[in-house]
C-alpha cells in the first residue's frame, strides 16, 4: 500500500475532528430536542437581552424558550405557591439579590455547583472570568445559587457643563467659600444640591429658566425604589439594618437615624413628584435637563441619562464614585428552580448564554447591559461604548458593600422602613420617631420569622 501523503493525512484529520464537533452539536440538539425551558421573573432592562438571546440559543439546542414576565413581588408569591403545590412549571428564575434570600429559605433555588462540576464546560461558562465580588453576592454559605449578569453599582452622576460654568463657579465660591466641584462628602453634596435648586424665572448659566430646576433627583416610591436610593446613604453612614451576629434590627442606632435625617433633608432640592417616582421616572427627569446631580445605578446612567436616543443632556453627564467613595453594589442574575424537570438542559442553556464571547456581543448591543465579567469590563471596545465601565470595575473590584441581606423577611422589612421614611418626608413625624417605630415593628417581624426570640 502506498504511503498516504501528508496533505491527505492532514485533510483527513481535519474532516474527522470537524465531524466530532459537528457530532457533539448534533448530539446536544438531539438530547434536548422537544424540551421547553420556562423562565419566570420581572422584566428588568438587564433581563430582556437574556430572554432574546436564550430564545435563539435554545433553538440551536433543539429546544424552545418561554418567558413569563411578572413583577418581582408577584413572582415571589407565585413561586411560594407553586413550590407548596409541587408545581414543576418553571426551570429558570430571574433572581434579584433582594429576592435570593427568600428563594433560598423556601428551597426554591438549586445550588449550581453540582451541575457545574458534573456536566459543566469550564471554557464555555468561564467562571474564573466573573468578578469575585459578583460570585460572592451570588453565593450563600459557600454554595453558588445564581449566575450574575447584572451587578449594579451606585454612582454619582453630575452635569459637567454646570460644574464647569464660570458663572456658576463664581456664584458658588461667593456663597459657600470653596470651589464648586463634584462633591466628595455628603455635606458638600448637600451644598451643591441646594445651590443648583432654582425656580422658574431664575437664571442658570446666565439663561432664564422656563421650568423649575433641581439640585438632585431620587425615586422615593414606597418599597424597593426608595430603598435602593436610600441604601447608598446608609452605606455612607456605615449603618446597617440589622446585626448579623444577633439578628437584632438596628434601625434606631445613631448612624441609621443620621442617614434618615440627611436623606430626608434633601427633599427641598427634589422635584415634587419624587414621592411617587420610580427610578426610570427619576432618571428621565434628570435626562430631560431638570437636575444637576443624581446618585443612581450605573445601568440607569447608561440606559437613560447618557443615551442620545433618550436624553437631551446625554453628552453633559460625567460619572464618579458617590461621596465618601463607598460603593453600594446590587446583584441580579438567573437561578434554576428547585422543582424543574429540566435542570440539566436549563443549566446548559445558561452556560451558553454566559459564554464570554456572547456576553461581550450583548454589551456592545445594549446600553443597559454590562455583565460582571473581567474580559468584558476591560475591553477597550466595551469601554468606548459604556462610559460607566471604568468606574464600575473600580467599585466592583473592592470588597462587597451591600445592604441587601439574604433574609425571607427582607421585603417586609423594607416596606416598614420606607413607609416611615415617607412619613418623615411628608412632615408627619421626626426621623427619630420614624426609626423608633420602624425598629419596634421590625423586631416583631423578626420574631415572627424566628430570627430572634
Amino acid at each position: 500500500m502506498k504511503k498516504m501523503s501528508k496533505v491527505v493525512l492532514v485533510c483527513l484529520i481535519a474532516v474527522l475532528v470537524g465531524g466530532v464537533f459537528a457530532g457533539q452539536g448534533l448530539c446536544e440538539k438531539t438530547k434536548y430536542a422537544g424540551i421547553t425551558i420556562r423562565m419566570l421573573g420581572p422584566r428588568h432592562n438587564w433581563a430582556i437581552p437574556m430572554a432574546e438571546t436564550c430564545e435563539k440559543l435554545a433553538e440551536e439546542m433543539g429546544m424552545k424558550f418561554d418567558v413569563t414576565w411578572i413583577e418581582w413581588d408577584d413572582a415571589l408569591k407565585k413561586v411560594i405557591l407553586d413550590l407548596k403545590s409541587g408545581s414543576t412549571t418553571w426551570d429558570i428564575l430571574v433572581t434579584l439579590r433582594m429576592s435570593m434570600g427568600q428563594y433560598i429559605e423556601i428551597g426554591a433555588l438549586t445550588p449550581l455547583d453540582p451541575l457545574i462540576q458534573d456536566i459543566g464546560d469550564p471554557e464555555t461558562l468561564g467562571l474564573d472570568d466573573f468578578l469575585e465580588s459578583a460570585l460572592e453576592q451570588a453565593s450563600y454559605e459557600g454554595k453558588l445559587y445564581m449566575l450574575p449578569n447584572c451587578t449594579g453599582t451606585a454612582l454619582l452622576g453630575y452635569r459637567k457643563d454646570l460644574f464647569e460654568s464660570p458663572i456658576e463657579r463664581k456664584a458658588f465660591r461667593e456663597r459657600y467659600g470653596y470651589e464648586l466641584q463634584p462633591p466628595e462628602t455628603y455635606r458638600r453634596f448637600y451644598d451643591v444640591a441646594e445651590f443648583f435648586t432654582r425656580k422658574t424665572g431664575q437664571t442658570l448659566m446666565g439663561e432664564v429658566l422656563g421650568a423649575d430646576f433641581y439640585g438632585t433627583t431620587h425615586s422615593n416610591k414606597l418599597g424597593f425604589f426608595m430603598w435602593h436610593d436610600f441604601v447608598t446613604y446608609l452605606d455612607g453612614w456605615n449603618a446597617t439594618s440589622y446585626d448579623p451576629a444577633t439578628m437584632m434590627p438596628t434601625l434606631n442606632t445613631p448612624d441609621f437615624i443620621g442617614a434618615v435625617k440627611f436623606y430626608t433633608s434633601l427633599v427641598p432640592f427634589l422635584p415634587p413628584e419624587h414621592i411617587n417616582m420610580s427610578s426610570g421616572e427619576s432618571s428621565a427627569l434628570a435626562a430631560a435637563g431638570h437636575a444637576a446631580m443624581a446618585i443612581e445605578f450605573d445601568d440607569m446612567f447608561a440606559y437613560i441619562h447618557m443615551d442620545p436616543d433618550k436624553s437631551q443632556t446625554a453628552d453633559k453627564w460625567a460619572l464618579k464614585q458617590p461621596p465618601f467613595g463607598r460603593a453600594h453594589n446590587c446583584l441580579n442574575g438567573f437561578g434554576i428552580y428547585a422543582l424543574s424537570e429540566h435542570k440539566e438542559a436549563a443549566y446548559k442553556l445558561l452556560e451558553k448564554f454566559f459564554d464570554s464571547t456572547v456576553q461581550k456581543e450583548l454589551a456592545l448591543q445594549y446600553k443597559q447591559y454590562l455583565p460582571p465579567k473581567k474580559s468584558v469590563l476591560l475591553s477597550p471596545e466595551i469601554r468606548a461604548f459604556h462610559p460607566e465601565a471604568e468606574v464600575k470595575l473600580k467599585n466592583l473590584s473592592r470588597p462587597c458593600i451591600s445592604n441587601h441581606p439574604l433574609l425571607a423577611a427582607y421585603p417586609s422589612m423594607i416596606d416598614i422602613i420606607t413607609g416611615y421614611i415617607q412619613q418623615v418626608m411628608l412632615g408627619k413625624i421626626s426621623p427619630e420617631e420614624a426609626c423608633d417605630k420602624a425598629q419596634e415593628e421590625t423586631v416583631q417581624l423578626f420574631r415572627e420569622y424566628g430570627y430572634i426570640k
